[in-house]
């Protein structure tokens, strides 16, 4: 019917209903990470591995409306959900994420310290800035050290 799948996580982690996380909790999968998520939900997979930074996330379809971003390591579980949009909407959704980075002042020629990847290759992944010094990393690679 024309539709693609946008793939979306919530930034809330270890919820059951996804109807409890309001639209502005709802993180974007990159690109690449969106296409990858798709083709293995309409392979019939039951599953998908989604890398980010340093970490690896599995992704377990449940019915036809999401699932679930597992990190084993961490132990931490998030909803994820699939919407069916037109392509010009996906397109626009992953633009305006890519444009929130640079609106955000981050230097898109820095790399994340940790995973050493440029934060330009990674629009969709949140970017912590530490008080003080003001180094950067994405949210994903300094988590266990936050924790």
């Amino acid at each position: 019917s024309g539709l693609v799948g946008l793939w979306q996580w919530s930034k809330v982690a270890n919820i059951t209903d996804p109807a409890g996380v309001p639209e502005e909790l709802w993180g974007i999968y990159s690109e690449e990470q969106n296409t990858d998520i798709e083709a293995a939900y309409a392979a019939g997979n039951s599953q998908a591995a989604v890398g980010v930074g340093i970490r690896t996330y599995e992704i377990s379809f449940r019915g036809l409306a999401g699932g679930r971003q597992v990190d084993r390591g961490m132990r931490k579980r998030r909803m994820v959900r699939r919407r069916a949009v037109t392509v010009a909407q996906r397109d626009a959704v992953l633009s305006a994420d890519a444009a929130q980075v640079t609106n955000e002042n981050i230097d898109l020629e820095a790399d994340c310290a940790i995973c050493v990847t440029c934060f330009a290759e990674t629009p969709s992944v949140p970017v912590v800035t530490l008080p003080g010094c003001g180094h950067r990393f994405h949210g994903a690679c300094i988590q266990q050290i936050a924790d």
